[in-house]
């Protein structure tokens, strides 16, 4: 199986990406020219309307493209469940969640951990924090568990501050 020229542009884009966006959008847009169902590209140019462009609806009709076109790409399904939950639509991000759980080579640390994010932003704290116990489990490196743990701290402070004040002593 040779490497198109769809893929070495896309490549290239990956490795410009995010130093060098303008480079990485042009290389996108080659390998887009040469095929314009290449997940990869679609994914990555979703990222950069998402993450820099900041044109969230032109990000899901990359993503929706992308998966419409290959429904198990574990990336893909990933990064347009947080876009979803951005969008607060909380029943699609669930059972895209869902979805990709039964994708062969899913990662159960990051699945958890965007699970932990949808229940925090429905304020279903305890239900995140739970998940994100269950998330250190699947970590097996040092700067993951901290990271985990400074989402564990925020979720507890926010639960400490929803709480009503006690003026009485």
């Amino acid at each position: 199986m040779a490497i198109t020229l769809a893929d070495q542009y896309y490549l290239k884009a990956i490795d410009d990406y995010p130093y060098n966006l303008e480079e990485s959008i042009e290389n996108l847009n080659y390998a887009l020219s040469y095929d314009p169902e290449h997940v990869g590209a679609l994914y990555l140019m979703g990222r950069l309307f998402m993450e820099y462009l900041d044109e969230s609806a032109k990000a899901e009709e990359y993503f929706q493209m992308a998966i419409s076109i290959n429904p198990t790409n574990y990336k893909v399904n990933c990064t347009y469940a947080k876009l979803l939950i951005t969008f607060r639509e909380y029943e699609k991000a669930e059972n895209l969640i869902q979805f990709t759980r039964d994708i062969r080579g899913s990662n159960p640390l990051e699945l958890l951990r965007l699970e932990a994010f949808l229940n925090e932003h429905q304020r279903l704290f305890t239900r995140a924090l739970d998940l994100l116990e269950q998330a250190k489990d699947h970590a097996f490196n040092n700067g993951v568990i901290e990271d985990i743990e400074d989402d564990i701290t925020r979720i507890r402070r926010k639960i400490t501050n929803s709480q009503p004040y006690n003026w009485i002593n």
